[in-house]
């Protein structure tokens, strides 16, 4: 049980410290397309695969060793498509009690909300983006544009891309005169840290509740109170 609990507590430390890396591969040419999108967990101990060549599947990998394929898309049986109407459809409706808000009211409160808890969404939005770390992104192959003026020009957007976009992006291109289209290979990596992630939306979840909270306060405090009826 000591083992058991040791073990547990060192993925738990490699999954919230390590970063989980996400990449993908694909070529495309005249035979066809093929593309490959993966998820590395725990120091590549865990792997997720979803290919795509002719068809769709996904396997699970524990370091170097597929364990099992499977085949996405396929029907199971008995789960044919009904057009008989289900027996929840067929209940009426019972009509809504509750008074219809005015939209002046709605518009009210909408930016009452978007006015409160702005800052914290935006902050969460801007933590999320730093907890990820664009590694690699990689292009190399030909292209055209079917015309020979719009190759040259589709080619010196590609060069000056390269030039801005820094060195995690490598563009190999080569101009394709006499077709249409891309054919090549693309590679992309990146990594996110699940812990950082964690805290983050932890941290913005009770800045949310706590103005939630006060806002709900305010609300109920503010209503007028209706007066008690007097007896005779």
């Amino acid at each position: 049980m000591t083992l058991f609990l040791i073990f547990t507590g060192v993925l738990m430390v490699l999954l919230l410290t390590v970063p989980v890396r996400i990449g993908g591969q694909g070529s495309i040419s005249d035979e066809g397309s093929t593309f490959t999108v993966w998820v590395r967990l725990l120091v590549w101990i865990l792997g997720v695969d979803v290919v795509y060549d002719e068809a769709l599947s996904w396997r699970l990998k524990v370091g170097p060793v597929r364990i099992f394929t499977r085949v996405m898309g396929g029907q199971k049986e008995g789960t044919e498509d009904s057009d008989e109407p289900s027996e929840q459809s067929k209940r009426e409706k019972k009509p809504s009690k509750k008074p219809e808000q005015r939209l002046a009211d709605r518009v009210k409160a909408g930016l009452s909300l978007y006015q409160r808890f702005r800052d914290p969404a935006f902050r969460l939005l801007r933590n999320v983006l730093r907890s990820v770390w664009f590694r690699r992104f990689r292009v190399g192959g030909t292209m055209g544009m079917g015309t020979a003026a719009a190759t040259g020009c589709m080619m010196g957007y590609v060069h000056a891309a390269g030039g801005v976009l820094g060195r995690r992006v490598e563009l190999y291109i080569q101009p394709d005169f006499l077709d249409r289209g891309f054919k090549g290979k693309v590679h992309f990596e990146i990594w996110f840290w699940f812990g950082f992630l964690i805290l983050a939306v932890l941290y913005a979840a009770l800045t949310i509740g706590i103005r939630y909270a006060v806002w709900y306060l305010q609300e109920k405090l503010a209503r007028p109170r209706r007066p008690k009826p007097q007896t005779a």
